[in-house]
């Protein structure tokens, strides 16, 4: 969830006839603070029940469960996102005692692509070890009046699956879940089950149809 509170990647709808304008016009209404609003999904899978394991659930109870816990999480942790200026913003979330936690980022845009790099001291105050899993991340946008909506699309998604700190890291939280008794292991029984965990969901992410997911911000 942390990649989807801290990323930005904008791709607008402009008017034809000024596009010059249409795009400072665009630009300009960015600037400023946006409130998070609700979590956003579109989700299509290739078969109506997705499986992992000995896990199975249907395509629509899975998209009632994240909506679920998005809205739990994301409302108790992620607060909005601060444009300050054309090259800096600010991540505005809390933690579980309610205390402000604000992380300043850098980013650098064109037409259609957004890419932000967090503050490393703001991050790793929080995060320590793990603040060097998240990478610079794109998202997709959609602005409308006071309402902006952003996400990661399908492609996106995998990307970020593919890098390998993120993979490995995802990989043993999952065989921690899943497999009892996995700290215990042989080093080569955790690789073998690692390398099938990362295989199924590969596999799930080349059933996946349609995926957009992120959050809903409003100004």
């Amino acid at each position: 969830m942390m990649l989807v509170f801290t990323t930005v990647h904008f791709a607008a709808c402009e008017d034809d006839s000024d596009t010059q304008g249409a795009h400072s016009e665009g630009q300009d209404k960015m600037i400023g603070d946006w409130k998070y609003n609700q979590p956003y999904l579109e989700f299509k899978y290739a078969t109506d029940t997705i499986r992992f394991g000995n896990f199975a659930i249907a395509e629509k109870e899975m998209k009632q469960l994240f909506l679920e816990m998005a809205t739990e999480k994301m409302g108790n942790y992620f607060t909005g996102i601060e444009f300050v200026s054309n090259q800096q913003l600010l991540v505005k979330a809390r933690n579980a005692a309610g205390k402000p936690l604000h992380i300043h980022a850098g980013y650098v845009k064109n037409e259609n692509l957004m890419e932000v790099s967090l503050d490393k001291d703001d991050i790793a105050a929080f995060m320590r070890e793990r603040a060097a899993m998240i990478p610079a991340i794109s998202f997709n946008y959609l602005l409308s009046g006071k309402e902006l909506t952003v996400y990661l699309d399908k492609t996106y998604v995998r990307t970020l699956w593919e890098t390998a700190p993120l993979k490995n890291k995802l990989s043993g939280l999952l065989a921690d879940q899943m497999i009892p008794g996995f700290g215990e292991m042989e080093p080569t029984e955790q690789q073998k089950a690692l390398q099938g965990i990362q295989m199924q969901v590969s596999a799930i992410l080349n059933n996946i149809q349609t995926l957009k997911i992120g959050f809903v911000l409003t100004k």
